[in-house]
């Protein structure tokens, strides 16, 4: 039979119901060996962590395997703080992993890189045994515990991790250094887990000193109702009041809950009047602390500007003397360029002055060229007339050579006449001749 009695629950909150946002929380309580273990987890609010439902939820999860596994492992380790910084690799790691795996199936883009952004979540994890407790939180939220060295309920860790309105998260680079640690050896009466919901919806003194042992009082003697109360009631109207998603995640030790003395509460009025001093001089020191933040990062954005001038500087610096540079070289070709301009303006110049002397020849025999022309031309008129005489005189022996071809014709004529009548004559005379022999 368990000695610790246990609730787990998360509830969406008003504004999210309103936005039609799913809730972003996730919240689990289980027991592994004789340790009971509280989880929340807080998944970012902001546009860019648009699956941050989906990293809470891994983040619970990773939580709870890991645990498993290691707290078997608890009573070999002798070092604490070596045995819950192995643990957050572990959950970072493995929390990574199905991210991972998740993109690989819901990729978000087309891109290689992997972005854990947009599943960004805090984790707040409280365990406690029968001999020891411990507790690690990234980001915001509340861990609140109540053993036996102080009596009373009491943060873990100081609410340092939004300072200027961010907090830390899993997705962050650095997101080990970020994620704190605490341990005891001693057992827990009890303690619980709850997301920035919860903790924004109450005043702090109330969380602590009224909301706190009244839920570790009525787990321990009322379990059931104080379930029914927490589930129907509670935790509802913490939502309606904040707006925010609330969880929480807590558990009683029952076997040592009746050592705890809640008198305190009424002994111990002085007490709590000087905590409130206390809280009132802390919050003035946050204050302050706040206004050196800002102070120290107005003081590096400035120095950012100045490096980033420095930067562009020696940027232009660099340009400027890669400028120099190709200007000296352009420099060293056009030098070469001109000599070889000017000796090519000399090689014209004695060209111009070869040509200046041809066309001084050229007007010199000008005027010869123009007397030969002249008598040429005079040559030519008389070669012209001769050719006419000539062409006449032709034109004579032409006329003529057709009149003695007239008269040849008609001598032919005549010719062959003749010739055919002796043809004739030859042989009747053959005739004759052949008539007579026979006779």
């Amino acid at each position: 039979m368990s000695i610790f009695n246990t609730f787990s629950k998360s509830v969406r909150g008003a504004s999210h119901e309103k936005n039609k946002k799913e809730c972003q929380d996730s919240s689990r309580i289980f027991e592994t060996g004789n340790f009971a273990v509280a989880i929340t987890a807080d998944g970012h609010g902001d546009d860019a962590c648009f699956r941050s439902e989906v990293g809470a939820k891994f983040a619970v999860e990773t939580a709870e395997e890991v645990l498993k596994s290691a707290i078997l492992e608890i009573e070999k380790e002798r070092d604490m703080n070596i045995f819950l910084t192995a643990i957050k690799v572990k959950i970072i790691n493995k929390w990574q992993e199905k991210v991972k795996e998740h993109l690989k199936h819901n990729p978000i883009s087309k891109q290689n890189a992997v972005d854990f952004k947009p599943y960004g979540t805090t984790l707040i994890i409280v365990a406690s045994s029968q001999e020891l407790w411990f507790a690690l939180q990234i980001g915001d939220g509340i861990c609140v515990v109540l053993d036996n060295t102080v009596g009373i309920p009491q943060m873990v860790f100081n609410d340092d991790s939004q300072m200027l309105g961010d907090t830390h998260s899993l997705c962050e680079k650095n997101a080990q250094s970020n994620f704190k640690h605490k341990f005891g050896i001693s057992p827990l009466f009890g303690a619980f887990a709850a997301t920035d919901g919860v903790q924004n919806s109450l005043a702090e003194d109330y969380l602590l000193y009224g909301f706190a042992p009244n839920l570790f009082r009525d787990l321990n003697s009322k379990l059931e109702e104080a379930k029914n109360d927490l589930e129907n009631f509670v935790l509802p109207n913490l939502s309606q009041k904040g707006g925010d998603d609330v969880s929480i995640s807590c558990f009683v030790n029952t076997a040592k809950f009746g050592e705890c003395n809640f008198n305190f509460l009424d002994k111990n009025s002085k007490m709590k009047g000087e905590n409130k001093n206390l809280k009132n001089e802390n919050i003035n020191l946050k204050n302050e602390m706040l206004q050196k933040e800002r102070e120290i990062i107005n003081l590096l954005d400035e120095n950012k500007n100045i490096e980033q001038c420095i930067i562009e500087t020696k940027k232009e610096l660099g340009k400027v003397q890669s400028e120099l540079i190709n200007t000296s070289g352009n420099l060293s070709v056009t030098n070469k360029k001109l000599l070889e301009v000017k000796d090519k303006l000399l090689q014209t110049k004695n060209e111009l002055s070869l040509k200046e002397n041809e066309i001084a020849d050229m007007c010199t025999g000008k005027d010869k060229l123009l007397k030969l022309t002249t008598v040429l031309a005079n040559e030519r008129i008389e070669k012209d007339k001769i050719i006419e005489n000539l062409k006449a005189e032709l034109d004579k022996k032409i006329a003529e050579l057709e009149r003695t071809n007239e008269e040849n014709a008609k001598f032919r004529y005549l010719a062959f006449g003749l010739y055919r009548k002796i043809t004739i004559l030859e042989t009747d005379c053959q005739a004759t001749q052949k008539l007579g022999d026979e006779l």
